[in-house]
């Protein structure tokens, strides 16, 4: 949609050229994300666990 409306101003050859790179920035940075997204699952995931733990531990110390 932005890349559609940068390629569309009139006498500015750049335009073509930046919407371009706009385009291959929004893809990398897709594609990283996707795969950054399961290993930040996974570390929450892990915290979690942790959190359930010290809360199981404390509350036995607390007994």
């Amino acid at each position: 949609m932005l890349d559609e409306a940068i390629e569309d101003v009139g006498k500015w050859d750049g335009g073509v050229l930046f919407a371009d790179a706009l385009k291959k920035s929004h893809e990398t940075l897709t594609a990283i994300y996707s795969e950054l997204t399961p290993a930040a699952e996974a570390a929450v995931r892990l915290i979690g666990a942790s959190a359930a733990s010290y809360r199981q531990a404390n509350q036995a110390n607390e007994r």
